[in-house]
């Protein structure tokens, strides 16, 4: 009955997966247009830009990390990808060949995946010790990385001739990504079913998870919250391997338990303590209050209604009282480039245009070349206000920085020295020097030298 289904499932797996285009392998992207394309710029980031195989092949990985995406909301731990590994050894550790075999294979796909990994600077700028060239003693280089820059040298050694082997075969699109996918998932499943060590219901929930991660693998691009079902079932395979252990009574047990349980509690402690200081990257480093607070101190004193909601906002966002005040004693249509301002704005599923990748303003760009043009164009369309997330570059992963070149071309051609834009309000602050020596901090966009970067601006158009 199990073979029946298996042999059913891999057909219909046969047919999404030559029917159904990967990411990056559009037939109609183009290294030209690539650039402009808004989905590579939103989606892609959670997936990374490296050639199309290895964005695949090194997803468990980058996810586990973060290596594409960093933050709180994506962060699943380390764990998974450190003990299932383990798990999958302590099952053929009986099995010499399977087991140093299975070892080299998951020791060389980590250095594939250390290829394509980065550290931070002291700066909080990413490089790799493989291509990037600064010396392990450079005053840039945080004490972790002075330890594994020569684990990532290592790793270039042995995951080179691998490399190599795909150059030329694989880049934004190939021909060899669906092939290693498919075979990868029939070779697992292969192991799966000749298992001995396996109870029929143990195969019937392996089957489910496997098949789940290859239609996540192929289909989610990297998006983590898309395969959250797989995070209870890697722990149930990791507790399945404890149970079978203590069944076996095997002597090498004891060991094997102590690493799960030590690699888990440092796991649980890290997280709690991450959890529980509730750093905000909004707050300065030098706040006496940085990473103490459990909960959000801008939500608590409305929360237990000590300030009403419009006073919360304004903690939340400085001066766009003001300018939302404005924004709602009319109905004019309101042109967003990203924000979560438009959630205190009165009918903002009729108003509010958003374009947060800057795709349509790419093409308006090109067909009015001129602040005067493009302005009196978004003014004939009917809008009054545009709102600007200062921070929307910094989501750009792009290796040719697409987003930012945008972002930059907006506010430079279009915003800056524009007489018919008027900034409302802005929790920028800028420095500004005066004739006499003297300098004063004023809420602005543009300036030589900002006190105070600011997440966001609301401009009138005039």
């Amino acid at each position: 009955m199990i073979k029946r289904s298996v042999i059913l499932l891999l057909l219909f797996l046969t047919f999404c997966a030559f029917s159904i285009p990967l990411l990056a392998q559009d037939s109609d992207a183009s290294l030209t247009l690539i650039a402009e394309d808004a989905k590579r710029e939103e989606i892609q980031r959670y997936f990374g830009y490296e050639d199309l195989l290895y964005r695949y092949l090194t997803l468990p990985y980058d996810i586990s990390v973060q290596v594409n995406q960093q933050g709180r909301y994506v962060d699943i731990g380390y764990a998974l990808f450190a003990l299932i590994p383990l798990v999958i050894l302590f099952f053929l550790y009986s099995k010499k060949k399977w087991f140093y075999g299975f070892m080299i294979l998951i020791v060389v796909y980590l250095f594939i995946c250390l290829r394509f990994s980065f550290l931070f600077d002291t700066n909080n700028v990413t490089y790799n010790p493989i291509t990037n060239e600064i010396p392990a003693t450079s005053e840039f280089v945080k004490w972790d990385g002075a330890l594994l820059a020569p684990v990532y040298q290592l790793s270039s050694f042995i995951s080179g001739p691998f490399t190599s082997l795909t150059t030329g075969l694989t880049g934004e699109k190939d021909h060899i990504t669906y092939p290693i996918l498919i075979l990868s998932f029939l070779g697992i499943l292969f192991f799966l079913l000749s298992s001995k060590r396996l109870s029929e219901i143990s195969k019937v929930i392996g089957i489910i998870a496997l098949s789940f991660f290859f239609f996540w693998w192929i289909l989610s691009g990297g998006i983590i919250w898309y395969g959250l079902l797989l995070i209870p079932l890697g722990y149930a395979f990791i507790m399945k391997g404890l149970i079978w252990g203590q069944d076996k009574d095997i002597k090498t047990f004891s060991i094997f338990k102590k690493l799960i349980y030590l690699s888990v509690g440092i796991w649980v402690i890290i997280a709690y303590a991450l959890r529980v200081s509730n750093v905000n990257v909004l707050m300065k480093s030098d706040h006496p209050d940085m990473a103490k607070l459990i909960m959000e101190p801008r939500l608590v004193p409305y929360s237990v209604g000590m300030i009403s909601a419009k006073q919360a906002v304004e903690i939340s966002a400085q001066n766009v009282g003001r300018a939302l005040d404005q924004i709602n004693s009319d109905s004019s249509l309101i042109f967003q480039v990203g924000t979560s301002l438009a959630f205190e704005i009165k009918n903002n599923h009729k108003r509010i245009f958003e374009d947060n990748n800057l795709s349509y303003f790419y093409e308006l760009i090109n067909r009015y070349k001129d602040k005067e043009s493009f302005t009196s164009a978004l003014k004939s369309y009917g809008f009054k206000y545009i709102l600007i997330d200062l921070m929307l570059p910094t989501l750009d992963r792009t290796p040719e920085k697409s987003l930012r070149e945008k972002y930059s071309v907006f506010l430079g051609q279009i915003i800056a020295n524009n007489p018919r834009m008027a900034l409302i309000a802005t929790d920028r602050a800028i420095i500004e020097t005066y004739d006499d020596g003297t300098k004063r901090q004023k809420m602005g966009v543009f300036g030589s030298e900002i006190a105070a970067f600011g997440t966001y601006a609301v401009y009138q158009i005039l």
